[in-house]
């Protein structure tokens, strides 16, 4: 019987010491791995804090929306996010349209071309100026390489080299399927600007993009680019890359008005009012991605 409690106590004890090496290995992952991002600070973080839709520690929607996960719930819930659900994919190869970049400079300035890459990955040009939506080019949509939600079976991919000249990326959020840490890096120095909603532009400073090429916004803001206004709208959604980040940073979608075109991308959202305020604002639209 001593024998028998000397072995338990030698198990629990080890099954004690994997968890801690475990954790501590998770907490390094979680502080240095550059691909979750950066932390505001100063400034950047003051701006936050200020800002009407921040409630002193987290950002919230204009709609009270409850996203409260229940503990028993949240190991079932990872484990589906790591490794998948069944029947929620294609089973046979996704056929795709070739994608021809030298197309894209062959528009005139009154046409509008719009490529869809998948999920929230859209490449627009409207009056003579091209934009990349959320560019995802990653074959996973996670904080690791090696496991989470994986690319469809498509018959063909894209990647940042086989892009046309892009003027500006348009960020709605920082969810990894918005957000992909080795498009950004891909895209550094090909881009004239990089937009986004408050806070993410911390991220962007981790991964050394230039902060003169790096532009925040709030709810309701507008920015001139190069003849095309660019409006943050609200959308009904959250953020966060960690596993203690929700909402710290902001979430949104996007309107671009032009002389003769408007656009609006939702990025991620659920049901809101805001719609209406939007389109009165700044509709009537001629294409509106959802």
């Amino acid at each position: 019987m001593k024998r028998f409690g000397r072995i338990l106590k030698r198990i629990l004890l080890g099954i004690l010491g994997l968890a801690i090496v475990g954790g501590l290995i998770g907490f390094l992952f979680l502080t240095f791995a550059p691909q979750i991002g950066g932390e505001a600070e100063g400034e950047r973080l003051v701006r936050m804090q200020n800002s009407p839709n921040y409630d002193g520690e987290i950002f919230i929607n204009t709609v009270e929306t409850t996203m409260d996960i229940q503990t028993e719930d949240i190991p079932s819930l990872m484990w589906k996010f790591f490794t998948g659900t069944p029947g929620v994919e294609p089973e046979d190869q996704v056929k795709t349209t070739p994608f021809t970049p030298s197309d894209y400079p062959a528009y005139a300035d009154s046409q509008t071309a719009v490529t869809w890459f998948g999920h929230s990955t859209i490449l627009v040009k409207v009056e003579g100026k091209t934009l990349l939506f959320d560019p995802v080019f990653s074959p996973r949509t996670s904080m690791v390489s090696f496991m989470g939600p994986k690319n469809f079976n498509l018959d063909q991919y894209m990647n940042v080299d086989e892009l046309p000249e892009v003027d500006a990326v348009i960020i709605s959020h920082d969810h990894y399927d918005h957000l992909d840490y080795e498009t950004i890096l891909a895209l550094k120095g090909k881009v004239k600007k990089f937009f986004m909603p408050l806070g993410i532009g911390a991220h962007f400073e981790r991964w050394e993009i230039p902060g003169e090429d790096i532009v925040e916004m709030d709810w309701w803001d507008e920015a001139e680019f190069e003849g095309l206004k660019l409006a943050l709208t609200p959308a009904r959604h959250f953020s966060g890359r960690a596993l203690t980040d929700r909402s710290k940073t902001l979430w949104g979608s996007w309107s671009v008005i032009g002389e003769q075109k408007r656009l609006y991308f939702s990025g991620d959202g659920g049901y809101t009012p805001e719609f209406k305020r939007i389109g009165e604002r700044y509709g009537p639209f001629d294409l509106a991605f959802l």
